[in-house]
């Protein structure tokens, strides 16, 4: 018996010492599985609704600041930069057509909270999301109003935008006026959002812990980032479109941090 089983456990390992000899020559060793992993983890992110929509929005502000750069050294390919960025705009403009839906259930749900929330809930933080979504909600309403992209690039596509929408569908005499409008309500939604995050980093919750702390001054600095694109839109800051698309670079990355967590979950 001893002997049966001193051979079987040498089979054994022979066994094993064979499959580990296939393992370490089979063709799925030949790609990296690191290489593998960030692949999958991508094209996860690009296949999230959310995720795809901020990648356009990194190819936008590259080709932003694409067209500010060449502006000066070859104008015929700026003008091409600036025409992908216009195309880009109206694209990622998809993603976001009923968003202000969501907004608005945002302010119902704030104007009607459950019991449980309403006893525990912070009254200055609510009054400011309350004003928040809607003028998200309200920007977002009156964007979908004239389906024609911010024109940052007023001196390389005045013409384009003189004869006709972005979709080139139908032109409107009060598409712009309304564009800017609709600005002015984004502008202010930051500004909420950045004084919410304020009040939550250093008044609501002083003590709070070291990862909730880093959240809030990561939205402070998106919020921060992204308040030039409305604040220029509109003329309340003077910044050229060359800071705004690097800002814009800023904001994007940050904020996608978050949506590839969620994305391979």
């Amino acid at each position: 018996m001893a002997v049966s089983t001193d051979t079987v456990s040498k089979g054994s390992k022979q066994g094993r010492r064979h499959g580990q000899k296939k393992k370490t020559t089979s063709p799925s060793q030949l790609v990296p599985p690191s290489s593998t992993g960030i692949v999958k983890q991508f094209t996860n992110f690009t296949n999230h609704g959310v995720g795809l929509e901020k990648t356009l929005r990194l190819v936008q502000a590259l080709t932003q600041a694409g067209a500010e750069v060449l502006i000066d050294t070859d104008e015929r390919l700026a003008k091409r930069f600036a025409i992908a960025r216009g195309q880009i705009a109206l694209s990622r403009r998809y993603f976001r057509f009923f968003k202000f839906l969501d907004c608005f259930e945002r302010v119902s749900t704030l104007f009607y909270p459950r019991q449980s929330e309403a006893n525990e809930g912070d009254s200055v933080r609510t009054a400011l999301e309350l004003v928040k979504w809607t003028c998200f909600g309200i920007y977002l309403a009156m964007e979908d109003l004239t389906i024609n992209g911010p024109d940052v690039h007023r001196h390389l596509l005045t013409e384009i935008h003189r004869q006709l929408d972005a979709m080139g569908v139908y032109s409107t005499s009060w598409s712009s006026w309304m564009l800017v409008e609709a600005h002015k309500f984004w502008f202010c939604a930051l500004s909420l959002s950045l004084l919410g995050s304020l009040w939550m980093l250093l008044v609501a919750d002083p003590k709070t812990s070291a990862s909730k702390s880093s959240s809030w001054v990561k939205r402070i600095i998106i919020d921060g980032c992204d308040l030039l694109i409305p604040g220029s839109m509109v003329g309340w800051i003077s910044v050229s479109p060359l800071v705004v698309a690097m800002n814009m670079v800023v904001s994007t990355v940050l904020a996608a941090q978050d949506i590839w967590v969620q994305a391979q979950a």
